[in-house]
């Protein structure tokens, strides 16, 4: 195996790949990136057993060829070594060559490595994903989603169908939902084909990753599902990732239909009252909101070793019942900073149920917290 690249290219493409490579003690090749050289480019791999990320080369690109002196072949190297070692490379180009005993040579300027590879053939094969069910979202629109809603992923091992984003689909619409039980992440999005799709659950580290590999742009993303697999094609990125198994709960119930309180305010003046509040609240903690009629709303905080905090917000609008009620200040800042219009929404039904913070002219997006009891 031999080939010759541009070594912007070769590190930004190693880049969508590196991260999920394990670090197994259990499946030793997964610690690597699978390397494919073929005449039309180059294929990368990167898997910890339930994500796993491919991404080609194409020898020519935009009119300019970028891949020279290929010889097919395939390799596995050490992700983490040789992803540093590109990385550092003093030319903008890198010749990389395999022999028949796995070793491997690096060349770039004055620079030469040798490295020890792995078999090629013992690398576990991609899962088989259909596009029987399947639809495509622009890729700024599904990394707007993943901000919205992984938020309010949880990471619990008694109920580990929590530890994704739920997907459903009705009406050339998707739902996409997440709660740890103390909030919920709801966004709607507008779709103009979308196969039959059953209630899945992807997991929120998939997502993550994914959103690394997303340009952006208004680019078209392929979903697609099937074998208990989901794949996100992003131009030449593929990503599969397996689906968490189980119910995700029915959380409609949770969601208001009405509120005895409305508030309208700026995000902006909202979020840096509640972080100021948060100095003062042990980790980040509670925090207490209260409206005693007006336009005045009172956040406070109070830790005993340290002091306390009551600043005056001055709300854009009100209507409806006096409140108080305590938070946590982590979960509201997250809800805020998920929205990106400048004012927002906050609707209550009293002091003890849950709250839903919105965009103003949009409800497509909900985050909901629950209040906290204190003494």
């Amino acid at each position: 195996m031999k080939f010759e690249i541009k070594k912007e290219v070769l590190v930004t493409s190693m880049n969508k790949v590196v991260g999920v490579a394990s670090l197994s003690k259990f499946i030793p090749i997964l610690n690597g990136i699978y390397i494919s050289v073929a005449d039309d480019g180059i294929t990368l791999i990167g898997s910890n057993g339930d994500i796993s990320i491919k991404t080609l080369i194409p020898k020519v690109l935009n009119d300019e060829t970028i891949i020279n002196d290929i010889e097919v072949g395939s390799i596995v190297v050490q992700a983490k070594i040789f992803n540093d070692i590109i990385k550092k490379l003093p030319s903008k180009s890198v010749s990389i060559s395999v022999d028949a005993e796995n070793h491997i040579f690096v060349k770039s300027g004055k620079s030469k490595f040798n490295l020890n590879g792995l078999d090629s053939t013992e690398y576990p094969k991609l899962p088989n994903v259909s596009d029987e069910t399947s639809f495509d979202i622009p890729s700024n629109e599904l990394k707007d989603v993943i901000k919205e809603t992984v938020i309010s992923v949880a990471n619990t091992e008694t109920r580990p169908i929590l530890n994704g984003v739920n997907i459903q689909s009705a009406n050339n619409s998707l739902k996409f939902i997440a709660t740890d039980s103390h909030r919920l992440s709801q966004r709607i999005i507008q779709v103009s084909e979308v196969s039959e799709l059953e209630s899945i659950t992807v997991p929120g580290r998939s997502l993550l990753e994914l959103n690394k590999i997303l340009d952006g742009t208004n680019t078209p993303v392929k979903v697609c599902f099937g074998n208990n697999q989901v794949l996100f094609i992003a131009n030449e990125t593929y990503l599969y990732s397996r689906i968490l198994e189980g119910n995700f709960p029915d959380v409609s119930r949770l969601i208001p239909d009405s509120s005895t309180t409305k508030i309208r305010a700026s995000k902006k003046e909202i979020l840096d009252t509640i972080e100021r509040a948060s100095l003062l609240s042990k980790e980040k903690g509670v925090i207490k909101f209260s409206v005693n009629g007006g336009l005045m709303a009172e956040i406070s905080s109070n830790t005993a070793e340290i002091g306390n905090l009551k600043e005056e917000l001055v709300m854009l609008d009100f209507e409806g019942d006096d409140i108080i009620l305590s938070f946590s200040a982590a979960y509201a800042m997250d809800g805020l900073k998920a929205i990106s219009q400048d004012e927002v929404l906050l609707n209550f039904n009293g002091n003890s149920r849950p709250f839903v913070i919105t965009p103003t002219e949009d409800e497509s997006n909900l985050q909901l917290i629950l209040p906290i009891r204190t003494i």
